[in-house]
C-alpha cells in the first residue's frame, strides 16, 4: 500500500538500525560517522532532492512527504553520478544506463546495476537537516 508520499514500503534489507520512515540500513561491512547539518529543511521542497557535501562525501538528500533519505552519488554499475538523474516518488535513475535504486534502502531495482548503493541515516532538528554518514570498513 502506497504511503503519503506514493511509495510502497519496502522490504527489509540488510540490518535494521533503528525504525525510521524509510528502513535506512546498514549493509554488512559499514560504521556510522556522527550527524552532521547537510541542509536547511527550507533548501529542500517535498519531492526534490539536492546534492551536499557531508565530511567530503558527495551524498543526495531526498524529500517524499515528510520523509527524508539520502544516499551516496554514485551509481554501482559503473561509479556515475545519480545527482543528474530523473527523481520521482522513492526512486531515482542513473542519467547514464537507467539503472533504478530506491532513494530509502539504495537498493538497485533496475539493471544494469546489481549492488545497492550506500544509504545514510538522515533526521531533521531545529530546520536543520542533518545525516550521519556509513563508511566501508577497510
Amino acid at each position: 500500500m502506497p504511503d503519503a508520499g506514493g511509495c510502497v514500503k519496502p522490504p527489509s534489507i540488510g540490518r535494521l538500525v533503528d525504525y525510521h520512515p524509510g528502513f535506512q540500513t546498514i549493509p554488512n561491512g559499514q560504521k556510522m560517522s556522527e550527524f552532521t547539518i547537510a541542509a536547511k529543511v527550507d533548501e529542500l521542497p517535498d519531492g526534490e532532492k539536492l546534492l551536499v557535501e557531508v565530511e567530503e562525501r558527495l551524498v543526495i538528500l531526498f524529500r517524499v512527504g515528510d520523509d527524508y533519505y539520502c544516499i551516496d552519488d554514485i551509481c554501482t554499475h559503473d561509479g556515475g553520478t545519480l545527482s543528474d538523474g530523473d527523481h520521482e516518488g522513492c526512486q531515482i535513475e542513473c542519467p547514464r544506463h537507467g539503472a533504478r535504486f530506491d532513494v530509502r534502502t539504495g537498493e538497485a531495482l533496475t539493471m544494469p546495476a546489481t549492488e545497492s548503493t550506500f544509504t545514510h541515516k538522515v533526521k531533521v532538528d531545529a530546520g536543520n537537516i542533518l545525516v550521519k554518514l556509513n563508511e566501508q570498513l577497510d
